[in-house]
């Protein structure tokens, strides 16, 4: 098979079970399929017969804006044609009228590989595999990546996926039945983003905060920083005093428009005591929670702001206790204008609040002489949650997942004991 005159004609020469004999190829009864000359029509082609149907599945990587897709062609009457599959973002019609959702996010090429398994099914590429799949941990070399599959598969190599500032082709594939309606995804290599955190800020809201418009340009600015949107940073929102308000839930706000605009519409609750240790135990035991729009598996990250020492801070150890139960890491920020103003020793509320943060102080504790120096210290509390993009710490391993690339090409194995396997080679950067 090979494209002719332009890719976006397919010439089949019929070498399927029974149609041809030989070496020689019979360029008589060849079909000529024809699709749209963008899409890169016959990138990819995938011969299927038995029990008299006879066809083509033909890849398309470029179409839909590069997302891909596959075509079924007919190997039959000489006026056969091509039906879509319609994977793309649009779905609908087609061959199965069902989309494959993870391809309207980015253009990753679906149809530059494609494969067929022994039981009757598809794959097709897109892209990125993880080390744990169906329940068992791969132990593979670093370029390569060997899953249990069973039906046709295609891949999309060029499947991206953003994270923070940077963006990731980490490739994916989809499983496809005999009708190529999508089965299941293949990701081995994709990993979750470092940006994917639940953040729940506790803003001190009582008289003592002044002047507010100051806080309110610190949450604004803070909130900036962040990298907000479906698989990355949520942010809630807990404002106290003797009281507390649960502002906005995590996720109630799900892109950054929305999130500035209730930032700068949020007014001070007032109030003549500071219950911060009320607070935290509520934004650790509850904020974080499913109900609340907590999501398993993100990092959990409390932003306390204050400016004076707790009126229950004999409750203080139980609160944080709570939030080392559910993993909660904690910034807090000591804003000394109240004691400064009074000309105060504001010594044993800073030691109240450092031990509030979590350890260490250099890293997670900062304090300010006012409300306005606030807006000082947003870089450094910035870059100080959103590390180096894609490390996870100190596993760099992660990082280099996220620089790699599966897909590119599959190849069926056979194991005596576990059956068919495949393949996928793996692109590896950096």
């Amino acid at each position: 098979m090979w494209g002719v005159g332009n890719p976006g004609v397919l010439l089949a020469l019929l070498l399927l079970p029974g149609l041809g004999e030989g070496f020689s190829l019979d360029v008589r009864r060849s079909r000529l399929f024809r699709g749209p000359p963008e899409s890169q029509f016959g990138y990819r082609v995938l011969q299927r017969g038995g029990d008299g149907d006879k066809w083509l599945l033909v890849g398309a990587p470029w179409d839909g804006n590069g997302q891909g897709d596959i075509y079924k062609c007919d190997v039959g009457p000489q006026n056969s044609s091509c039906a879509k599959a319609n994977h793309g973002p649009g779905g609908g019609g087609g061959v199965t009228g069902a989309a494959v959702p993870w391809l309207r996010s980015s253009a990753g090429h679906l149809g530059m590989t494609l494969v067929e398994s022994k039981d009757g099914g598809f794959v097709v590429s897109r892209g990125k595999l993880r080390q744990e799949m169906a329940g068992r941990e791969m132990m593979s070399p670093p370029a390569r990546v060997t899953a249990t599959l069973s039906p046709k598969k295609a891949c999309a190599p060029l499947w991206s996926q953003e994270c923070g500032t940077s963006t990731f082709s980490s490739g994916r594939c989809v499983r496809l039945n005999e009708e190529l309606r999508p089965v299941g995804t293949i990701a081995p290599t994709a990993q979750r983003c470092s940006t994917y955190m639940d953040i729940v800020l506790v803003l001190d809201g009582s008289n003592s905060i002044y002047p507010w418009e100051e806080v309110q340009a610190f949450l604004g600015n803070i909130l900036a920083r962040f990298f907000i949107g479906p698989g990355q940073t949520q942010v809630g929102v807990l404002q106290y005093g003797e009281h507390l308000v649960q502002e906005w839930a995590l996720g109630q706000h799900p892109t950054a428009q929305s999130l500035l605009e209730a930032a700068r519409n949020l007014t001070r609750q007032e109030g003549r005591e500071t219950r911060t240790a009320m607070a935290i135990r509520e934004a650790c035991a509850e904020s974080f929670s499913p109900a609340r729009g907590g999501r398993p598996g993100a990092a959990r990250l409390l932003l306390v702001v204050t400016d004076g020492e707790s009126h229950d801070g004999d409750e203080l150890p139980a609160a944080l206790a709570e939030c080392d139960r559910h993993n909660v890491t904690r910034y807090a920020i000591a804003v000394l204008g109240h004691y400064l103003r009074r000309q105060q020793d504001p010594e044993d509320f800073i030691r109240e609040i450092k031990s509030i943060a979590s350890d260490p102080d250099e890293k997670y504790f900062f304090n300010v002489t006012d409300e306005a120096a606030l807006n000082d210290i947003v870089d450094a509390l910035g870059d100080r949650i959103f590390s180096l993009e894609g490390t996870h710490g100190d596993n760099k391993s992660a990082f280099e997942l996220e620089m790699s690339q599966i897909g590119f090409s599959i190849h069926h194995l056979e194991f005596a004991a576990g059956g068919p396997d495949f393949s996928f080679n793996q692109n590896t950067f950096g």
